[in-house]
């Protein structure tokens, strides 16, 4: 269950075309490139409201066969209550394939799996058991990436900018699509202060490598401030 805070956004999600509410939709509030920061799910007339801290979010509805916006932004101000409508299209494509282990090619289960679009359209599916998973598209380029805060905790890093893998839906269906994660040999540690010497706590931290190859995931601790990657 959310915390409930003196602002966030409210709203109604339907499907393009119909109308018809997204009845039991999960529902994401995600910060620029970051990870969610609330999470709720829509009740039978479509409805939802998420909690946040104050700031500028984008509103994910990821419900299995359609296709989110990225772009559906929404200003956060301090006690209020924004309000955002949504229509989403359904999914007219299937990219489906394999996360494994680039060593040995062993599935990695339980991954958030990110498409975008080059039009800002995005979709997502988890990993299985044996690291499958099936992902439900529109026509077009979509960008495909194993989410690197669900790498982290398995002892992966994340895949960065320049080893994205890129496929086509506009002539049909992408099946046998292969990903790799390669697994951490070295950690970067240390403390988050601000400039009184205090620790700050909750914060994501990125670590990138020159190549753009790889994206390591953090954030800062309640103890202290303290962060590994």
């Amino acid at each position: 269950k959310q915390r409930t805070l003196p602002q966030g956004v409210t709203g109604r999600i339907t499907a393009s075309g119909t109308g018809n509410p997204l009845a039991n939709a999960p529902v994401f509030l995600v910060p620029p490139d970051g990870s969610p920061v609330a999470g709720a799910c829509t009740d039978g007339n479509g409805n939802y409201t998420l909690y946040s801290p104050p700031g500028v979010f984008v509103v994910m509805p990821m419900m299995p066969g359609f296709v989110a916006d990225s772009r559906a932004g929404m200003a956060v101000v301090k006690s209020g209550l924004a309000t955002l409508n949504l229509s989403v299209p359904a999914a007219t494509r299937t990219i489906s394939g394999k996360l494994q282990d680039r060593a040995s090619g062993v599935g990695i289960p339980g991954v958030l799996l990110l498409a975008q679009s080059s039009a800002g359209q995005i979709s997502t599916s988890i990993s299985d058991s044996a690291g499958n998973f099936l992902i439900t598209v529109l026509a077009g380029e979509w960008d495909i990436t194993p989410e690197g805060s669900g790498l982290a905790p398995l002892g992966y890093v994340g895949v960065g900018d320049n080893a994205k893998v890129v496929v086509s839906t506009v002539a049909g269906n992408v099946s046998n699509l292969s990903l790799a994660a390669s697994k951490a040999d070295a950690l970067i540690y240390g403390t988050l202060m601000d400039s009184q010497n205090q620790p700050i706590v909750g914060i994501q931290i990125w670590a990138r490598d020159s190549s753009g190859l790889y994206k390591a995931n953090g954030m800062s601790f309640a103890s202290g401030g303290k962060f590994c990657l």
